[in-house]
């Protein structure tokens, strides 16, 4: 006759019940979907004339899906920042219409000069991999 201690059988529930628990998690590359981040800086280059506490861009994606996402990165002025938000715009510039994302910027205080910030940036159905342009009311 065979004796199992309640501890052996526990024990032997337990690397079961981890086994089945990690044969049925999603793994992380399939669990989260991958999209394309991009990055642009902007310098007192983008502070409009008449806004001297705002920095505007337009950058072409090629798309004007409302949805988009706009996020600060790196700056030397990041205490004067007080919103960012973007939106999708259709702009002529050349002779041409352009596609894309509007960034806005705005600063509790008029911007410094040498003042840059990084904003990281997405654009559903984004197609291109863009330059940032100046808005001096023209987006």
């Amino acid at each position: 006759m065979h004796r199992f201690s309640a501890v052996g059988l526990g024990l032997v529930l337990s690397i079961a019940t981890v086994a089945v628990v990690a044969a049925a998690a999603p793994t992380l590359a399939t669990a989260i979907p991958t999209i394309g981040i991009q990055t642009i800086q902007l310098n007192d280059d983008f502070v409009p004339t008449t806004n001297p506490d705002e920095m505007a861009a337009f950058v072409e994606t090629g798309s004007l899906d409302a949805r988009c996402l706009a996020t600060l990165s790196e700056s030397n002025v990041a205490d004067l920042v007080k919103t960012l938000w973007c939106a999708p715009r259709q702009i002529e510039r050349d002779g041409r219409l352009m596609n894309g994302l509007f960034v806005h910027i705005f600063f509790n205080a008029s911007i410094p000069e040498g003042a840059t910030v990084d904003v990281n940036y997405y654009q559903e159905r984004m197609r291109t991999n863009p330059v940032a342009i100046p808005c001096n009311g023209a987006c």
